[in-house]
């Protein structure tokens, strides 16, 4: 394989980058580490010949680094590489360079999700692997699937993977909502439905919450403020 390199690299992360990087979505359930994910595809190249996935040349990798970023054990990580690898999001291979991960980002017709690479890199040094994986899904809902609807906590809970009659996870996913909005990444926009009581007063009877990416450019300015 060729290797194309984008970026200079500071502890085998690159340090620059405007492109995009495609993240494998097209399963979320909820025992795939998504910061594991990031960890890798941050420090991955591409093939020019293929488009349908990055690759991490294995002695590349510094196990005790994505520990540390991803704040687990290794004992952690070997379980949940092997859990990726089951999963087929990543695949071991030897090649004439020694042994890859191929990492797929993509399956049959299902939609990519690109992110830019300087967002990766700040999602993956601000939060962690449940707010990482909020926003992923975001982005393919609002983005790739252009769902312009209002989403409930209910909805995002069960796309993740989480029981939807747990008030747990229910406020779990609004905090995680909330974080994203309050750093940048998204907009959080609350919509009052109001209905008319039989007093004749305008009462709330619900709140719609949609959802925006926001992008790079302005992810930058609001960040910049905090």
């Amino acid at each position: 394989m060729e290797e194309i390199l984008y970026n200079s690299y500071e502890k085998n992360i690159a340090v620059h980058g405007d492109f995009e990087m495609p993240v494998p979505t097209y399963d979320m359930e909820k025992r795939i580490d998504f910061s594991v994910i990031i960890a890798l595809l941050l420090r991955s190249n591409s093939n020019p010949k293929q488009d349908n996935y990055r690759y991490i040349d294995y002695s590349k990798i510094n196990r005790r680094e994505i520990c540390e970023e991803c704040k687990i054990s290794m004992r952690t990580l070997d379980t949940r590489l092997r859990y990726l690898e089951e999963k087929n999001i990543i695949t071991a291979k030897n090649t004439s360079r020694g042994l890859a991960y191929i990492i797929n980002h993509s399956k049959d017709e299902e939609p990519v999700v690109s992110i830019q690479h300087r967002i990766l890199k700040a999602l993956h040094s601000l939060f962690n692997k449940n707010i990482i994986k909020t926003y992923i899904l975001l982005k393919m809902q609002c983005e790739c699937l252009n769902n312009t609807r209002p989403m409930t906590n209910a909805f995002l809970c069960s796309q993740l993977g989480y029981a939807t009659n747990n008030e747990r996870n229910l406020t779990n996913i609004g905090q995680w909502t909330s974080a994203l909005a309050n750093c940048g990444f998204i907009e959080k926009i609350h919509n009052r439905i109001y209905v008319r009581n039989k007093e004749g007063k305008n009462v709330i009877e619900r709140v719609d919450t949609y959802y925006k990416i926001n992008t790079l450019e302005v992810w930058e300015k609001r960040s910049s403020k905090l």
